[in-house]
């Protein structure tokens, strides 16, 4: 069973490939907005380095968001194309699990975030780092709001916290407890995790869509405009 994984939520992107649990390759890029332009020549060099073919292909994981607008979209209009030529299964992933996923540490509830801008991050806490129990969920939560849930010391993984690091109170910081290998996701650890564990979902293509959470600044402005 060969497995493509996929992520572009985030300025940095990533492809792997796996034969079942297996780690075959991982390809990491780096890319300010659009990641279109470097998505399908990395996909077919990791493809070519393995020596197979693109009908290889059995199942596609793709990171669904939340995330990057329109890092997203490339994303998933890539995996959605691939699934529906080659008649493939999507599992999707939630960037704020696969920031969480990351955490090597235990004891203390994870907390992912990513910059959600506008001094608000999209968040999601796991109170017994069991990926698959948060008490909160994919929620945008403010600045000025964190000390709802950081009620106590937390495993803090996502840019988020260094990106917003000034503008956090004083007496929040304490509470955070981060790690440079925390910041970023990687697919490398978490599929094996998630086929290991039997945890997988697997749906159609056309079930297959983003998680925004919220509307972009240029989708608020029309609405906005259109109320006036």
């Amino acid at each position: 069973m060969i497995h493509l994984a996929v992520d572009t939520s985030h300025s940095r992107g990533q492809i792997c490939l796996f034969e079942n649990d297996r780690l075959l390759t991982s390809h990491f890029w780096e890319k300010q907005g659009s990641h279109s332009e470097l998505l399908n020549l990395i996909f077919l060099e990791a493809l070519e380095e393995q020596d197979l073919e693109v009908k290889a292909i059995n199942h596609i994981f793709c990171v669904t968001g939340p995330g990057s607008f329109t890092g997203l979209r490339v994303g998933i209009n890539f995996c959605k194309s691939l699934a529906y030529a080659l008649s493939l299964p999507i599992s999707p992933i939630n960037s704020l699990d696969l920031l969480a996923g990351q955490c090597d540490e235990s004891g203390r509830p994870i907390l992912a975030a990513i910059d959600a801008q506008r001094n608000s991050m999209f968040i999601s806490r796991f109170p017994n780092q069991d990926l698959l129990s948060p008490d909160v969920s994919n929620e945008i939560v403010p600045l000025d709001q964190l000390e709802h849930v950081l009620e106590e010391e937390c495993f803090c993984c996502g840019q988020a916290w260094e990106r917003y690091w000034n503008h956090i109170p004083q007496a929040l910081r304490g509470k955070i407890l981060k790690k440079t290998q925390w910041e970023k996701p990687d697919l490398t650890g978490f599929i094996p995790k998630i086929l290991t564990e039997d945890s997988l979902s697997k749906q159609h293509w056309q079930q297959i869509q983003p998680l925004y959470i919220r509307l972009s600044a240029a989708e608020e402005k029309r609405l906005a405009d259109s109320l006036s």
